[in-house]
């Protein structure tokens, strides 16, 4: 099995499984196509990447309707990949985006934000980073 692909696939068993991702996946493989989780084709380990990704999808939207009372929808992955991705760029460490999105959204974390607050926060972090590039352009 590729080792890139092992690898995505225990990260997205993590997000459903925590602490039991390589269990999770033995599990999964045995049930979905009958066959050790080391045996997997390609083909299957692809399969079993989208099963699993709308699983945390289903399950992560179960926890936010059960907190938030069936109000909205959660932020999405790709979301949550876009706002990582800006900080990165921005250089800022997970306490200070933790702070921000308290401070300025009233959320706790940014898994456990709504979409439409996500939606506003990807716009103020891509704002913040295009700010930041112009200013780097004028200085040099």
């Amino acid at each position: 099995m590729d080792q890139v692909i092992n690898r995505k696939l225990h990260a997205i068993a993590g997000g459903i499984a925590p602490g039991e991702a390589h269990e999770f996946l033995k599990n999964a493989a045995m049930e979905k196509f009958g066959v050790q989780y080391r045996d997997l084709s390609s083909s299957q380990c692809r399969t079993l990447m989208f099963h699993l990704r709308e699983v945390k999808e289903r399950l992560r939207n179960g926890i936010y309707q059960a907190l938030n009372g069936a109000e909205g929808s959660p932020i999405s992955e790709a979301q949550i990949s876009q706002a990582r991705t800006f900080q990165k760029l921005l250089g800022w460490s997970d306490h200070y985006l933790w702070k921000m999105i308290n401070d300025r959204y009233n959320e706790t974390s940014l898994e456990a934000m709504p979409k439409w607050k996500a939606v506003r926060l990807v716009a103020y972090l891509e704002k913040r980073w295009h700010t930041k590039q112009k200013k780097e352009k004028v200085m040099q």
